[in-house]
């Protein structure tokens, strides 16, 4: 009787050992004893806002706008920081407006942004789209005077300017033609 005792015992560590009983952890502190659901309860994810960049939009616009250009075999526009100050200035107006109006708040003409007192050289596009640069770009393709400034090959430079205001992005392209 006393070897199958020494068996049991035998067996018993090694199924212990191997994993096919577990015995667990036997602390007394409250940290160690949970129900089985809160063990397999995975914590709830943070929720993370959407936070709309300005930067990354002016962007993805200026990409579209070029790669729609290269459609029609067009160099792409070069974005120059004046033309994009302007724009950036532009595109708060417009949001204080509420419209995609070509005059200032002041009654001025939208060009007077640039300092200049004519605008031969300088053209504007605006435009109020959702949190899509490919929706914008699409309304804008539609108009006939918009497009025809998209694809002229004379404009060269370009600034890129929007302003969000609720769920409407207010967007502004200046133009440069040498």
């Amino acid at each position: 009787m006393k070897a199958y005792k020494w068996i049991l015992c035998i067996v018993l560590v090694l199924a212990i050992g191997f994993g096919f009983i577990y015995l667990g952890n036997f602390r007394s502190d409250e940290s160690t004893l949970k129900t089985p659901s809160e063990t397999a309860a995975a914590p709830e994810p943070a929720v993370t806002e959407f936070s709309f960049s300005e930067e990354a939009f002016n962007e993805r616009l200026l990409t579209a706008v070029n790669a729609y250009r290269e459609r029609f075999a067009l160099p792409a526009w070069t974005q120059d920081d004046s033309l994009t100050f302007a724009a950036e200035t532009r595109a708060t107006e417009c949001s204080i407006l509420g419209s995609k109006s070509h005059t200032r708040p002041d009654g001025s003409d939208w060009f007077t942004v640039l300092n200049i007192t004519e605008n031969y050289n300088y053209s504007e596009i605006t435009g109020i789209s959702g949190q899509s640069p490919d929706d914008l770009l699409r309304s804008w393709v539609a108009s006939d005077s918009i497009n025809n400034g998209l694809l002229s090959p004379d404009f060269t430079a370009c600034g890129v300017g929007c302003e969000a205001l609720g769920s409407d992005v207010y967007c502004v392209i200046v133009l440069y033609k040498p």
